[in-house]
C-alpha cells in the first residue's frame, strides 16, 4: 500500500496500528500494510468493525501483521483485555474478531489487489495472486 494511504490508516486507527513504529525484532507491523491499495477499501471496512467490537467489548485489537498471502488478505493480530476479564468473555471476542477477520479474508479473493475492481485467484510463475484480468495482463509479475 502506498504511502500516503498507509498514513492515513495510521492516524485513524493508532490503537489497530500501534505498532508500526516498533523495530523487527518487535513485530511484522514495521514492514507496514504490505498489500495493494486494491484491498484499501476492505481492510477499511475491517477496522471500523473492529474499533466497533473493540468499544462494545472493551479490548484492544492490535494488528501484528497485514499482508498478502496466496493471494489472499492476512490480517494477523492479539486481542488486549483489561485484568479482571473472565475467560469465557475472552475467548468469545476472540472468536468474534476471528470470524470478521475471516469475512475479509475470503471477500478478498475475489477483489483485485492493484485496483480494487472484481477479480479472482490466479497461478502464475507459481505465484497466487488475486487480480482482474486487465491488471494480471499489465503486471503479470
Amino acid at each position: 500500500m502506498d504511502v500516503k494511504l498507509q498514513k492515513i490508516f495510521w492516524a485513524t486507527f493508532p490503537d489497530i496500528f500501534k505498532e508500526k513504529d516498533l523495530p523487527c525484532t518487535e513485530t511484522c507491523m514495521c514492514w507496514g500494510l504490505d498489500v495493494g491499495n486494491g484491498w484499501a477499501f476492505l481492510l477499511w471496512e475491517l477496522c471500523k468493525r473492529i474499533k466497533a467490537l473493540q468499544w462494545f467489548h472493551d479490548c484492544r485489537v492490535i494488528a501484528i501483521q497485514v499482508k498478502e498471502k496466496f493471494g489472499i488478505l492476512c490480517f494477523y493480530y492479539a486481542v488486549e483485555f483489561p485484568s479482571g476479564t473472565p475467560v469465557g468473555k475472552k475467548r468469545d471476542v476472540k472468536r468474534q474478531v476471528s470470524r470478521l477477520i475471516h469475512r475479509y479474508e475470503v471477500k478478498s479473493t475475489i477483489v483485485c489487489e492493484v485496483c480494487g475492481k472484481t477479480a479472482k485467484r490466479t497461478s502464475k510463475n507459481g505465484w497466487i495472486y488475486t487480480r482482474c484480468k486487465k491488471c494480471l495482463d499489465k503486471r503479470p509479475f
